[in-house]
């Protein structure tokens, strides 16, 4: 397949292990349907606040959107052409001019217990201490084991699994796709989806481009996967109609059997001590409108004391 008069593929990522693995996998995909294109991929590293503040709660200083606002903002300087972001970092709506032009398929998007003390959720031990900063990832764990304790932990994913050999926690839990994208085999074992729910977007690789950048976006499209799309759109559609933030303790899936897909959704008190569900169906083509429903539902279902302990 030939390239529509592009002479530069200005590609911006993170610049660490995991990003730079992700933004790999976008370019072989782009290798493989034009084998002519790595002549023209220039590939920038882009520093972006999460990076720099890692003692600091995402929550409080702009929440997750600090991870992809420097990427984004060159991207609508055109200092970049596509920019790489992992999709559970992005937040619900994205800068004027900018949209998703593509996603690559979906990696596994269950939990991982990082752990060298047990090998089942049930069997860890009451006072454990927890290493995290997630209010989702804490409310879902004090609602299988309210007696946990937690400690706040931000970083990659290879300086948690140092500070867990280093005994500074008993377990922390990450996302099973970052650490397959690395080829990690670390002590522990993956959450079955029955047991919690992920990070809406996780495991998905999402591809922004610029909305007036026609050539750019017939390029990603080409790469597009249309399945993982579908479920990305009812999930970002969940929390926007949510208006969910990083103090928003809510997790999700949607899955394409056929032509229907089923979301399911969890919020939590933020003591785990109260779960809201929704679980909607319906027709691939209605995948932001089944988002939307879902989000309804669950504003309707939550007690407004316990969206108010959100903010």
């Amino acid at each position: 397949m030939k390239l529509d008069n592009i002479n530069k593929l200005k590609i911006g990522t993170r610049s660490s292990a995991l990003a730079m693995a992700q933004t790999d996998l976008v370019i072989e995909k782009l290798e493989n349907t034009f084998p002519s294109i790595s002549k023209i991929i220039e590939v920038k590293k882009i520093e972006v606040s999460g990076d720099k503040y890692k003692n600091r709660h995402l929550r409080n200083i702009g929440g997750k959107g600090l991870f992809t606002k420097e990427i984004d903002q060159a991207l609508i300087e055109n200092k970049i052409d596509i920019a790489i972001h992992s999709m559970k970092d992005v937040d619900s709506s994205l800068p004027p001019g900018l949209i998703i032009g593509g996603v690559i398929e979906r990696e596994d998007p269950r939990e991982f217990l990082l752990t060298n003390i047990t090998e089942d959720l049930n069997s860890l031990k009451k006072n454990a201490l927890i290493g995290t900063s997630s209010l989702r990832r804490k409310a879902q764990l004090l609602r299988n084991n309210p007696e946990l304790n937690f400690v706040d932990l931000r970083g990659n994913i290879l300086s948690r699994i140092e500070k867990l050999n280093a005994s500074e926690f008993d377990a922390t839990v990450l996302a099973s796709a970052g650490l397959k994208r690395l080829g990690l085999n670390p002590k522990g074992f993956v959450i079955e989806l029955d047991r919690m729910l992920p990070c809406l977007g996780q495991g998905i690789i999402g591809i922004h481009v610029s909305e007036k950048n026609y050539k750019i976006r017939n390029l990603i499209s080409y790469i597009n996967d249309k399945k993982t799309f579908d479920e990305l759109t009812s999930e970002r559609a969940l929390l926007s109609s949510l208006g969910a933030t990083c103090n928003t303790p809510i997790c999700g899936l949607a899955e394409i059997q056929n032509d229907l897909l089923f979301l399911r959704s969890e919020v939590y008190s933020l003591d785990g001590k109260e779960c809201f569900t929704t679980k909607i169906k319906g027709n691939i083509s209605e995948a932001d409108l089944i988002g939307f429903e879902a989000g309804k539902e669950l504003i309707d279902l939550t007690p407004s004391r316990i969206t108010e302990s959100w903010k």
